[in-house]
């Protein structure tokens, strides 16, 4: 993800969501942080992130609910 932001840095500028690349990479820094630690409550607290995100059991049971669904032909529902 931090690699994505970085690729995207220029687009994110010009839409708005940051001042500039170095809002960018401070952003994907604390990113690598939370991805090399995932106990960083304080990282996962500025980015926005609870455990659906940063505990992997969890990721990975909504991921595989996710990939079955979609194997059993069902329509996800999607939030409006």
């Amino acid at each position: 993800m931090a690699g994505a932001l970085r690729r995207q840095a220029d687009s994110l500028v010009e839409a708005g969501l940051t001042r500039d690349g170095e809002d960018v990479e401070a952003y994907a820094w604390q990113v690598d942080g939370l991805h090399a630690d995932p106990t960083r409550r304080d990282l996962a607290w500025r980015l926005g992130l609870d455990e659906q995100v940063t505990d992997e059991r969890l990721r990975q049971t909504e991921m595989r609910n996710f990939v079955e669904a979609l194997g059993r032909g069902r329509p996800l529902a999607v939030d409006s």
